[in-house]
């Protein structure tokens, strides 16, 4: 930094190189003046340290470049593993129609375009409705950082076709989990799967009703054998491979002890026995590969769905259809909400509800047959001569 008096007793002024510019890369100096040396130098600080901070974007950053950097600030919003998920499967879908175009460049017509192409590919009404959320997201962050001079994302429209009596009465919840017979299929399929560590891991999913990555997180201590059971105290926050940071979960709901069939805990014994048989390197993590690391969420959530696609399953697979199918498997199985919510470490959630409710064809038939042998005398009509 280079500072001179101008006006002796009364004025100093100091120069002293900023950040280059972030479009032509030459050389910037901010220059500051005040009545004493060291308040000059003072400014000048202050005005590179805002330089420095400042996010100032290339002319030609192009769409995937910028939804990158927004879904990275997006992380630390600290939203839920199937949100952040959703986010990112939203963003790559917006990057394979446009990511190669210059932000700028993109026009409300382009835009709407690109809803016009997830309608014409048969895309449901609330995926492209989701889908779009990300989009204006994407699009209003960049107006506010400057990247772009207008939001392409103002009015425009979501197309959609005329309503049928048949969607209508469609019944969306039980796609929301697996029916026995397709997990049937799926599990065939799961059991073919090169790596064990993904076997085990699905396994444990389905039958435990654990979040992805609280699964994930869990340490070996964490699986008492004696009393096959299983401790959730900790959850796996979303980030790249081997960089993932272990932290509490976001309620004290989620901090429980779950029961697990013997079968389940003898396949996780199996996992430890396998990964020493293979030379997996020590690692606290049960589900740690290779590298020592467990698989991130996204990692498990692409497997799910090669296996689901290999087992002909048709319904959008991810994840957390495991853990919705172990809602529907307990409701069959006789259990009460308050005991399904405290086994998946829920206090108050909608979906586990309407899983619950909805219940699965099983259950179904066998309350209507209950219901005809109690109380099949008071059905019978007298007028109708029964």
């Amino acid at each position: 930094m280079h500072c001179k008096e101008l006006v002796k007793g009364k004025k100093w002024v100091c120069v002293a190189d900023g950040p280059s510019h972030p479009v032509t890369g030459k050389r910037r100096q901010v220059s500051r003046s005040a009545k004493g040396k060291g308040e000059a130098i003072k400014k000048v600080e202050q005005a590179v340290k805002e330089l420095e901070s400042a996010i100032v974007y290339h002319k030609d950053i192009t769409v995937r470049e910028y939804s990158r950097e927004w879904y990275q600030q997006y992380l630390r919003r600290g939203r839920k593993e199937t949100t952040n998920g959703i986010r990112e499967e939203d963003a790559t879908t917006l990057n394979g129609f446009m990511g190669s175009l210059e932000i700028k460049a993109v026009t409300p017509k382009g835009y709407q375009n690109f809803l016009n192409y997830l309608f014409d590919k048969g895309y449901a009404l609330n995926t492209i409705k989701r889908i779009h959320s990300t989009g204006r997201m994407i699009f209003k962050k960049a107006l506010e950082d400057k990247a772009i001079d207008a939001d392409p994302t103002t009015n425009v429209f979501i197309p959609r076709k005329k309503i049928t009596v048949e969607e209508i009465e469609n019944d969306t919840v039980k796609d929301m989990y697996l029916e026995v017979e397709e997990l049937k299929l799926f599990l065939v399929e799961v059991d073919k799967y090169v790596n064990f560590v993904y076997v085990a891991l699905i396994y444990l999913l389905t039958f435990s009703g654990m979040r992805p990555g609280e699964a994930a997180a869990l340490h070996k201590k964490d699986v008492l054998f004696e009393s096959s059971q299983v401790r959730i105290t900790k959850t796996l926050q979303y980030g790249k491979k081997g960089e993932n940071k272990i932290i509490p979960p976001k309620t004290m709901t989620a901090v429980r002890t779950v029961d697990l069939d013997k079968k389940i805990m003898s396949m996780l014994q199996q996992l430890i026995d396998y990964k020493k048989e293979v030379g997996y390197p020590e690692s606290e993590f049960l589900f740690a590969m290779s590298d020592g690391h467990p698989p991130t969420v996204p990692l498990i959530r692409n497997v799910v769905k090669r296996i689901a696609k290999r087992a002909g399953i048709k319904k959008m697979m991810n994840s957390y259809i495991l853990r919705h199918t172990h809602i529907s498997l307990l409701a069959e199985a006789g259990a009460d909400l308050p005991h399904i919510m405290q086994r998946v470490g829920h206090k108050n959630e909608s979906t586990t509800t309407e899983v619950y409710l909805h219940t699965t064809k099983g259950v179904r038939d066998s309350l209507t047959s209950k219901m005809s042998d109690r109380f099949g005398d008071l059905m019978s009509s007298k007028r109708n001569g029964e």
